[in-house]
């Protein structure tokens, strides 16, 4: 029995380690054309909604405190001041 586990695992090996996996990169980077005409027409509604969001939070979402902003900067962020925190439900 332990060999024929051993056996199936080493086939598997064998089997899936001939195909080559497209990775996420190369899926991303060259969608087919038929997922490209699905996705079209969600494009620009998505950047307008980012935009609109975005431009409300920053309109109406609260400053970071003082202790949220050094934490934000020992992370790296440059414009802590360009942070605001938006609560939703």
């Amino acid at each position: 029995m332990r060999y024929l586990t051993f056996g199936i695992l080493i086939l598997s090996f064998i089997l899936f380690g001939c195909i080559k996996p497209q990775s996420q990169f190369e899926a991303l980077s060259s969608p087919s054309p038929e997922l490209l005409e699905k996705i079209e027409p969600y494009i620009q509604p998505s950047i307008d909604f980012a935009y609109n969001n975005e431009k409300n939070a920053f309109e109406s979402g609260t400053e970071l405190t003082a202790e949220e902003k050094e934490i934000a900067q020992k992370i790296g962020i440059k414009n802590v001041d360009k942070i605001r925190v938006v609560y939703l439900d």
